[in-house]
């Protein structure tokens, strides 16, 4: 079988598209941040709002900003709300 090699002008195409990709995904980031510190607990769905960010997107990031532990979750079932971690912010 050949193998497929990318031309360079491919490989550069496809670096800075995954820049841009990780720009924006920082700018979604500090964007529910915000969200969050303006208006605190808020449910998904209402943060999908205030951002205006796809829904599959916010549950994405706000499942990575829980893997590091910036902000917390409460409730059970539909009526899940999120938080900053206000003891992070302390220490």
């Amino acid at each position: 079988k050949p193998i497929r090699t990318f031309p360079e002008a491919s490989r550069k195409w496809m670096e800075n598209r995954r820049r841009i990709a990780f720009i924006v995904r920082m700018q979604n980031l500090d964007q529910i941040r915000d969200c969050l510190t303006k208006r605190s607990p808020l449910s998904c769905s209402e943060i999908v709002c205030e951002c205006n960010i796809k829904p599959l997107k916010v549950l994405r990031l706000l499942n990575l900003l829980l893997a590091r532990k910036e902000i917390t979750r409460e409730g059970a079932g539909s009526s899940i709300k999120y938080n900053l971690n206000r003891k992070e912010e302390i220490v």
